[in-house]
């Protein structure tokens, strides 16, 4: 069998299942004295050798595999990967060498859509399939939670806490970086509730799963020591409104790859160094999900206006996406108009108001008393959002605030500006 490489990586090498073969098995599972199952793939031959990836996977994957719920490409997202070189000449030893998902020949790679087809008891063929019919795939990726060590149930308050905040860290890592501005999104999909396990279809998911793996593994490494994890660029108010809902629960973390390799596991047990050292870094700065990011504040208005009026304020009716729909929710939550999707006292007060002046002396008051206002005011040493000057709002974020990449600073600052420059317009004029 010179097709089966002889070498201590794997150590003693023996073939579970086939599921396709040409000469020799082409397409198979093996179990390995030392990584474990791997799913062997061909990939090129020479005039003395066959050339193979060997990924290492899990007896999970290989359910999902033989269920047909993924495609074979994406068992190569996340997992460690060898390439071999087993030589006809099986006195000869194999070649083996660990790859990077990036440095892999993706013209070699299953083609999309091909998967597993049960065809009989224990025996499968590699198909085609439409992309669309796979319930994983390479742009989906799950969130698990549990309670270790207990067999009480999880609180549903848990729930939302911990997804929504998932949700958030996932788009702030994305907005960091430059070339995915503007082209971003994660969704929900199927989620089995019985034992707290959703979907998300994500934007750019191999990215964000990366990014998350470099910052978990981080806060992991700090022990109390914050310089590496400031360096990722990622607002640590969300990370500790993530470690707050999993202490308060009593609840681990898990997020797991498309073909369902965990990509990273969090157990708020083992970080109580750097939890309490978050937590004293953000009571001195601003989270950058308090910054502003809504450029129209006359929108904000409008927003509270059809919301007292059961008007809809969507992307279709206001002609933008849905991102910056999101941002004039935030900013009228960040300003207490709205908390927990309902009019506050003062949001009310801003519907009824008919005169432009007086909707907008709400809206300075307001903004001056959010924590990004009232900030900023005490970073100039002024007693009103009238006196801030505009150029001082990219130094202001680049000192006071966090999680903001310098290309996202200079946007928020862009934005942020424009604040108090349309206060003076609508105040000091009238």
């Amino acid at each position: 069998m010179h097709y089966l490489p002889n070498n201590e990586t794997f150590g003693e090498i023996e073939v579970v299942n086939v599921y396709s073969h040409y000469d020799v098995p082409r397409t198979f599972i093996c179990a390995t004295e030392n990584l474990g199952f791997v799913f062997s793939f061909w990939i090129d031959e020479t005039e003395t050798h066959d050339s193979w990836y060997y990924v290492c996977i899990s007896e999970e994957q290989i359910s999902r595999l033989e269920s047909g719920l993924i495609q074979l490409r994406d068992l190569f997202i996340g997992n460690q990967i060898f390439q071999v070189d087993t030589p006809y000449d099986h006195t000869q030893i194999a070649s083996v060498s660990q790859i990077e998902e990036g440095m892999l020949d993706q013209e070699a790679l299953p083609p999309v859509g091909f998967a597993l087809k049960k065809i009989g008891y224990n025996q499968y063929c590699v198909d085609k399939f439409p992309e669309e019919s796979f319930f994983y795939n390479q742009n989906s990726h799950q969130v698990r939670i549990s309670k270790p060590r207990s067999k009480k149930p999880i609180v549903w308050d848990a729930i939302p806490a911990v997804f929504g905040v998932w949700k958030k860290i996932h788009n702030e890592i994305l907005e960091s970086i430059d070339d995915l501005a503007g082209n971003i999104f994660i969704t929900p999909g199927p989620a089995q509730i019985g034992s707290y396990k959703i979907n998300f279809e994500s934007s750019h998911n191999e990215i964000a799963l990366n990014a998350a793996k470099n910052l978990f593994a981080g806060l992991k490494e700090a022990n109390g020591q914050l310089e590496n994890l400031l360096e990722l660029g990622v607002d640590l108010s969300l990370v500790e409104e993530l470690l707050n809902s999993l202490s308060e629960h009593n609840l681990q973390f898990e997020i797991r790859g498309p073909s369902g390799n965990i990509v990273e596991t969090i157990n708020y047990r083992d970080l109580s160094a750097s939890m309490e050292t978050i937590f004293e870094y953000n009571q001195e700065k601003l989270p950058s999900s308090l910054v502003p990011q809504a450029n129209d504040v006359e929108r904000i208005i409008t927003y509270i206006y059809n919301k007292s009026h059961g008007i809809p304020f969507t992307a279709e009716s206001e002609g933008i996406d849905q991102r910056q729909i999101n941002y004039y929710m935030s900013a009228s939550k960040m300003m207490g108009f709205v908390n927990h999707g309902l009019l506050t006292p003062i949001g009310w007060k801003l519907s009824e108001a008919t005169l432009e002046e007086e909707q907008y002396k709400i809206l300075k008051d307001r903004f001056e008393t959010s924590r990004c206002g009232w900030a900023w005011m005490k970073f100039c040493n002024v007693n009103s959002a009238l006196e801030l000057g505009p150029e001082t709002a990219e130094d202001f974020l680049r000192e006071r605030s966090t999680g903001l990449s310098e290309s996202t600073l200079v946007r928020r600052a862009s934005t942020l500006r424009k604040w108090p420059e349309v206060f003076r317009n609508k105040l000091q004029s009238n």
